[in-house]
């Protein structure tokens, strides 16, 4: 059994379905299959009663290789604002808030540094030269001050605090 990665920039790559050449001669068990991996983030990842963690909250480019090292983040620090909750040391409308600008913050910065990396090809993909990382900053800051609107400002709750 073997299987592939491609990253393909445009619909209109030829290679973007076609096997590598060492598995030409290779009869396929089932059709070439592909992941959604649009970059997003849920638009409220925690609220009363929940916490989104992993690929449920956010998902950003599995080439960059951190996805299981995001989920293990997104889980120590849902886990640290529930704790700080249960203790006593923070309501749930400040452990809601303090978890949304926790991930929204992580999810602008890879976005920011993701699309930085990508613009440096010396091809980009033109979806990078369409300013996604303005236009994805821009609807999760605005989604974050709608959070913290609905609220009144909570403590600051850190990790390891």
């Amino acid at each position: 059994l073997h299987h592939w990665t491609r990253l393909s920039f445009s619909d209109g790559d030829p290679w973007r379905v076609r096997p590598p050449q060492r598995f030409e001669g290779l009869t396929p068990l089932d059709r070439t299959r592909g992941a959604d991996v649009t970059w997003r983030i849920v638009e409220r990842p925690a609220g009363p009663g929940y916490i989104c963690v992993g690929d449920a909250a956010a998902v950003l480019d599995p080439a960059s290789s951190h996805g299981v090292l995001k989920a293990l983040m997104s889980g120590m620090m849902a886990g640290h604002v529930i704790a700080e909750h249960i203790g006593g040391g923070a309501t749930s409308i400040a452990a809601i808030f303090a978890f949304t600008r926790w991930l929204t913050g992580h999810f602008n910065t890879d976005v920011t540094a993701l699309t930085g990396l990508y613009r440096s090809l010396p091809h980009p993909p033109a979806w990078v030269l369409d300013d996604v990382a303005p236009r994805v900053n821009r609807a999760r800051d605005a989604d974050v001050t709608q959070v913290a609107s609905e609220f009144p400002t909570p403590p600051t709750i850190e990790p390891g605090a």
